[in-house]
């Protein structure tokens, strides 16, 4: 009994327990993967820090790391397949890049004819004739962007599956958790020095209350963000040894106090749902045997949390929170006129800035970046065919596998996911690529669990190497393309119109 062999099961059994609980240290790595884990976690954390990653710069260098990471992944393991969900990511990448290609204006007419007659009356102002070329896109320059955004979501899905299928589910749990943490400890820096630059450098266009100020400016995508970085880490304390939890729960206290004073409600009320779903499930299908444990972790983490809120909460803060308006979901009244007038291609992805002063009311100077709603969102910008698809296979490929088998820092991660996506039915986060990166690399972490993943057998034949290598290649293309012919953003086209305009009336404006 004491044998050999049965001395190897045991082994195997205790590697098999450590892969679901703990992050699992590869007997040997290559330079690949060492590579394909650094540019991973460069995407994430960088991701989020630099501004959400709203501007260009910080999008490009994001999406190179997300390049590198998912051409390491496939160099360290070309044998294993993609996960579908980042070839879903591509194919709306190459849609956005193909409304952003000039047709002849009689084609466009044909195929978008609201999109056609914009483009004929844009150089009205300046004397000129209209464009014989133009794009359904109304700013190619965004799609582009919105290309390799896209594209390198995909990139960053396929190299968190592979890591994750060396080191665990714990080692994606821990990098959503661990960026989390870096971001509620930076936004309390930020109000505790009293600071109105981020990172000292870069100044809001709008006011930012103290305790918002920080990376993610808008408070709704700061919740959001830490409610997937709770949740994943609390999936990771409830699975790990009682020895480290401390340190862990100490984590989620600071995460949870952060997203209580960001003042969402929609992020404070789907975090201590998300919580309880955890619980739930983990009580009913783990039976655990320490239930005092588990409940003296979430006790100490939301309590925790709550209490670090309150004493740091303003009057201010806790007024916003509690503010019952819903002129939010006003917006709907001309959102949905604005998806009917472009319903089949949409306006372009990432145009939706650019055109919605033409349909919003006169509120002043306030304009709208987004549709709170990202079904509508991508419906207006994308049309209703190509977002019906997406959802479809977003729902499709996103489903979970076996839920029983799942272990409980994989539940814990995916709970996060469904928290945010039901978050941004109503404020809209899934359109900063910090956050969507984040969630990338979340899809990532429990690619194996997803019923659409599990299914399919991992081949070791070479069979997969060249649409794998294919893939990369497209989210370089994609990259190229944006840095080439999408760097100039709205903001510069805006400065760059008005110079124009002063230096045909010879006085200033103020556009």
């Amino acid at each position: 009994m004491g044998g050999p062999r049965s001395r190897g099961r045991a082994r195997r059994r205790g590697r098999s327990t450590a892969t679901a609980n703990d992050v699992v240290a590869p007997d040997t790595q290559n330079p690949w993967e060492r590579v394909c884990e650094a540019a991973l976690v460069v995407a994430v954390v960088f991701g989020v820090m630099a501004i959400g990653s709203v501007h260009v710069w910080p999008l490009f260098i994001v999406a190179t790391c997300a390049v590198i990471a998912a051409l390491s992944a496939i160099r360290s393991d070309s044998g294993r397949s993609i996960v579908p969900v980042a070839w879903v990511c591509l194919a709306l990448a190459a849609w956005s890049a193909l409304q952003a290609i000039p047709l002849p204006m009689g084609a466009l007419r044909a195929i978008a004819p609201l999109n056609a007659d914009v483009w004929s009356r844009a150089l009205e102002a300046a004397g000129e004739a209209p464009p014989g070329w133009a794009s359904i896109s109304l700013d190619p320059g965004a799609s582009l962007r919105a290309t390799c955004a896209w594209s390198s979501y995909g990139c960053v899905v396929i190299a968190a599956s592979a890591v994750v299928h060396r080191r665990g589910q714990p080692w994606g749990a821990l990098l959503l958790f661990g960026s989390g943490v870096a971001l509620a400890m930076v936004t309390v820096m930020h109000g505790a020095f009293g600071l109105t630059r981020v990172w000292g450098v870069y100044l809001p266009e709008s006011d930012v209350a103290p305790w918002h100020l920080g990376p993610l400016l808008n408070p709704n995508n700061l919740a959001g963000y830490l409610n997937l970085s709770f949740l994943a880490g609390l999936g990771f304390a409830l699975s790990h040894r009682a020895g480290r939890r401390w340190a862990h729960v100490l984590g989620l206290v600071v995460i949870a106090s952060v997203a209580l004073l960001s003042a969402s409600r929609g992020g404070v009320v789907l975090l201590p749902i998300g919580v309880a779903v955890l619980a739930l499930v983990v009580w009913r299908w783990r039976r655990t045997r320490h239930p005092r444990r588990v409940m003296g972790v979430l006790a100490a983490a939301l309590g925790g949390g709550t209490a670090l809120a309150l004493l740091g909460g303003s009057t201010s803060g806790w007024s916003e929170l509690l503010d019952g308006s819903v002129e939010k979901l006003s917006m709907v009244d001309w959102l949905s006129p604005m998806a009917a007038d472009h319903p089949w291609v949409g306006i372009g992805r990432g145009a939706f800035e650019s055109v919605s002063p033409a349909h919003q009311p006169l509120v002043g100077h306030v304009r709208f970046t987004h549709a709170e709603i990202f079904p509508l969102h991508w419906a207006i910008e994308w049309g209703i065919v190509a977002t019906a698809l997406a959802l479809l296979a977003f729902g499709f490929f996103l489903r979970p596998g076996h839920l029983r088998s799942m272990s409980t820092t994989g539940l814990g991660v995916y709970i996060g996911i469904l928290v945010l996506l039901v978050q941004n039915l109503f404020d809209l986060a899934l359109e900063v690529p910090g956050v969507m990166i984040a969630l990338a690399a979340a899809v990532g972490t429990v690619s194996s669990s997803l019923a659409s993943t599990s299914k399919r057998r991992s081949s070791r034949t070479p069979s997969w190497k060249t649409p794998s290598t294919g893939f990369v290649a497209a989210a370089a293309c994609a990259l190229l393309l944006a840095i080439v012919l999408g760097r100039r953003d709205l903001q510069a086209d805006r400065h760059a119109m008005r110079q124009r305009a002063e230096a045909l009336v010879g006085t200033q404006i103020d556009l």
